[in-house]
């Protein structure tokens, strides 16, 4: 049987466990190997598929027997736990997630009344679409998140951790499934690791969503920026100026911390209409940012600056730019609805 890998996988992000796959649908894979099995009445045939044989996250094996019925038993021998097992059907269509070590044994009985021909096809994605296969670990805590068992997971990706064995995806999945429970500190600390480790990059979108939504707590706002927020929330943009530079004078900051205080520093001065000081502060947190999502931020304020200034074509550019690095749904949002008045010139 002639293999290749492929792409389906499920990750828990935000508040529900979200199905991730291949950028071919499901209806579009291609059969990866056919067989055909001759079986009178009652009887029964077996064989074995190891990963080797097909290294994919997940396949379909799927058995017709046109008009004919059969049972199909798939049991993973790793562990010894059943896959599947349905009586009495004309057609099975089943799900396989599976990875680096693993192997099944399918069991397929033809019915009392159904001798005859029974064609069993194995389906996965085009090569192109191939995606790096994780181990038993990190499948089965897929498994259980997918069927709400959040404890069995996090015990499996907990595991998975200690091995050493996909470090990366399972402290991402670590740190999906804290930030549903609201445990932030336990999040941003699982992300931090998964940060760390070699990630797939079909992965990218769900980094850069934590990313987004842990990065207040992997980055303590230093107090005296938590003081502008307050300032521009009263209208106090001068004041907000006064702290923003002399936070700036502390050379110990880190560069994360200093991206937030130019950025705040720059919407100061624009609030102000102090436009070409505003220009200069955004263009130094973006020299300071640390991340995609900080970039983001940057380049929005100053899109929205290039828009207050006259000049729709760097406004357009700019938040285009924000949007594919990543921006916080409202702020995207916001973005979207700039980029429709600044190209109609409304």
């Amino acid at each position: 049987m002639r293999t290749s890998r492929g792409v389906c996988f499920l990750v828990l992000l935000g508040c529900a466990v979200t199905t991730t796959s291949a950028s071919v649908p499901e209806n579009l894979w291609e059969a990866r190997g056919t067989e055909v099995y001759h079986l009178e009445s009652g009887e029964s045939a077996q064989f074995s598929l190891p990963f080797e044989e097909l290294p994919v996250r997940t396949w379909i094996l799927e058995v017709d027997g046109d008009y004919r019925t059969c049972s199909v038993n798939v049991l993973r021998l790793s562990d010894r736990s059943l896959v599947y097992q349905k009586n009495d059907e004309s057609r099975h269509r089943v799900h396989v997630p599976w990875g680096r070590g693993e192997e099944i044994k399918v069991t397929l009985t033809a019915d009392l009344h159904s001798a005859g021909v029974f064609t069993v096809k194995f389906y996965a994605p085009p090569p192109e679409s191939a995606g790096r296969a994780f181990g038993h670990l990190v499948n089965r805590a897929l498994e259980a998140l997918e069927s709400g068992e959040g404890a069995r997971a996090e015990a499996l990706l907990g595991r998975s951790i200690r091995m050493k064995e996909d470090m990366g995806v399972a402290a991402l999945l670590l740190a999906s499934l804290y930030r549903q429970r609201g445990e932030m500190e336990r999040a941003a600390g699982q992300l931090d690791l998964a940060l760390r480790e070699d990630l797939p990059e079909d992965l990218t979108d769900v980094r850069n969503e934590l990313v987004h939504q842990l990065e207040s707590v992997r980055h303590r706002l230093p107090a005296e920026l938590a003081e502008v927020d307050r300032l521009m929330d009263g209208g106090d943009a001068r004041q907000a100026v006064r702290v923003c530079e002399k936070f700036l004078k502390r050379e110990m900051e880190s560069s994360w911390s200093r991206s937030e205080a130019y950025r705040r520093a720059g919407r100061a001065h624009q609030a102000l209409g102090e436009l070409f000081r505003a220009q200069e502060m955004y263009d130094l947190a973006l020299g300071e940012a640390t991340s995609s999502p900080q970039r983001a931020l940057a380049l929005y304020r100053f899109g929205l600056l290039q828009r207050d200034a006259g000049n729709p074509v760097q406004g357009l550019q700019a938040l285009r730019s924000a949007r594919e690095l990543g921006l916080p749904p409202d702020l995207d949002a916001e973005a979207a609805a700039q980029l429709v008045v600044l190209g109609t010139g409304e």
